[in-house]
């Protein structure tokens, strides 16, 4: 069988309502992957995961202000659509996480400690050992949860025997997606 290419590329402009007009084109990539990105998460669901120690409601008028949800103390976050809330899971202060939580995200927040044991906990350790180890390739890691949770992998490229490298170190039983990143330049 052969591999399957895939490009990503990024368009930005202007919409007058019926017309998209592209002023920046980024440039695309084509990255090799074979077999194509998988996944096979953990039937969890998102509220499970954390319990909700501080609720915040994030003022809508800031916006996403397009700053990065990161402060001293963020294990994960993700967003339950279910309940339409970001979850953040922490293991710092609860007021630096609020204060980063209002200028990040719009809306509500369930700001909760990281658990000592149980999925999230074994997610958290899995990212950790994962970017400790600098395996080539492997770009980033962070846990996801969207139908289940799990460890989302950034490649540079679906190469053979990735995936066995990184359930070594994570371990098998950590449910893994490992997709291309993306690869974008602007002029």
């Amino acid at each position: 069988m052969g591999s399957t290419s895939y490009a990503r590329g990024f368009l930005s402009g202007t919409y007058d309502g019926t017309t998209f007009t592209a002023r920046t084109v980024a440039e695309l990539y084509a990255i090799e992957v074979d077999p194509p990105p998988s996944v096979s998460p953990a039937a969890v669901s998102a509220k499970a995961l954390i319990s909700c120690d501080v609720t915040v409601n994030a003022d809508p008028s800031n916006g996403l202000n397009n700053e990065l949800l990161k402060f001293p103390g963020l294990e994960a976050y993700w967003v339950d659509m279910d309940a339409k809330t970001y979850m953040v899971a922490i293991s710092g202060d609860v007021g630096v996480a609020v204060t980063a939580v209002k200028k990040a995200v719009e809306g509500p927040a369930c700001i909760g400690a990281l658990p000592a044991t149980g999925t999230l906990a074994d997610l958290v350790t899995a990212v950790k050992k994962l970017k400790a180890a600098k395996i080539n390739g492997v770009l980033g890691a962070e846990v996801a949860v969207q139908s289940g949770a799990f460890v989302q992998v950034d490649v540079v490229a679906n190469v053979p025997g990735l995936r066995e490298k990184v359930a070594e170190v994570v371990g098998a039983s950590i449910p893994l997606a490992i997709s291309p990143a993306l690869f974008a330049t602007t002029s």
